[in-house]
């Protein structure tokens, strides 16, 4: 994926936001990058433009040689923080009903969406319903359905901001590998410094609104990462890296932008 020069403004009751402005990136297949800034900084903006649900106001984006200009789940499947399962459906339809829409057969469908439960450690709960399972394991589910339409890239956004801390990082633990050995493509948007650090292999640091790319920090960890990486001392380097570039976001930093462009 290309994003070039992607600028977004919205207007709301007569006043003019500028959300985004001259985002320039480019995403590499397989890779994960996560997406970190202060609040209102555009992230999920910038996610949704991805995603084909709203249309930059300037620039364009690109998933190979083809213009985004719609949604497309082939193309791009999004992960949200509500797991937006459909309660009256069992966990095996709930997977496969982006493949029925698609036109996809009873029997292919069940076949795939069976094969991501397994892979989701899922299998046994195929019968039960979205209530019978917990916020983790229903997120879980939520990810194979996005992963049943075979997306070229995943866009996650705040995907486990709704768990405890110790689900967040069991979750990711085996999400990370998943998405790993299926060399999916991966975007996400996160408040949480380790999490980005422990998931990507990127980490873009976005400024307060509007949103530009003020720098890039590349982790050397080889993905899926093993959850004794949170107790590394490069972790810690790289979280109080990352802090000290978002505090500078937020304007709390002794200089005036001094990341601007930095590549780090």
């Amino acid at each position: 994926m290309s994003i070039n020069d992607v600028s977004v403004t919205f207007t709301r009751a007569g006043t003019t936001v500028e959300a985004l402005k001259d985002i320039n990136l480019s995403l590499h297949e397989g890779e994960f990058v996560a997406l970190l800034g202060p609040s209102g900084c555009g992230k999920s903006t910038l996610l949704t433009c991805m995603g084909g649900l709203m249309t930059p106001t300037k620039g364009q984006i690109l998933v190979g040689d083809s213009v985004v200009k719609e949604p497309d789940p082939r193309r791009a499947a999004f992960v949200f923080q509500d797991y937006s399962l459909l309660p009256w459906k069992n966990i095996l339809d709930n997977v496969g009903v982006g493949l029925r829409f698609a036109g996809v057969s009873k029997q292919e469908r069940h076949q795939r969406s069976q094969e991501l439960l397994d892979m989701m450690g899922l299998s046994q709960w195929a019968d039960s319903h979205p209530g019978q399972l917990s916020g983790g394991m229903q997120q879980r589910v939520a990810v194979a359905r996005a992963l049943a339409m075979d997306p070229s890239i995943l866009l996650m956004d705040e995907p486990f901001g709704a768990l405890d801390e110790q689900t967040r990082r069991s979750l990711g633990e085996s999400i990370s590998t998943v998405l790993t050995e299926n060399k999916q493509t991966v975007v996400l948007v996160t408040h949480s410094l380790d999490e980005a650090i422990y998931w990507a292999d990127r980490v873009i640091v976005m400024s307060a609104r509007p949103g530009k790319v003020m720098a890039e920090v590349k982790i050397e960890q080889m993905r899926p990462r093993p959850l004794d990486f949170i107790a590394t001392e490069e972790f810690a380097q790289l979280r109080s890296r990352l802090f000290l570039m978002l505090n500078e976001a937020m304007g709390n930093g002794p200089h005036a932008n001094p990341l601007e462009k930095q590549r780090a």
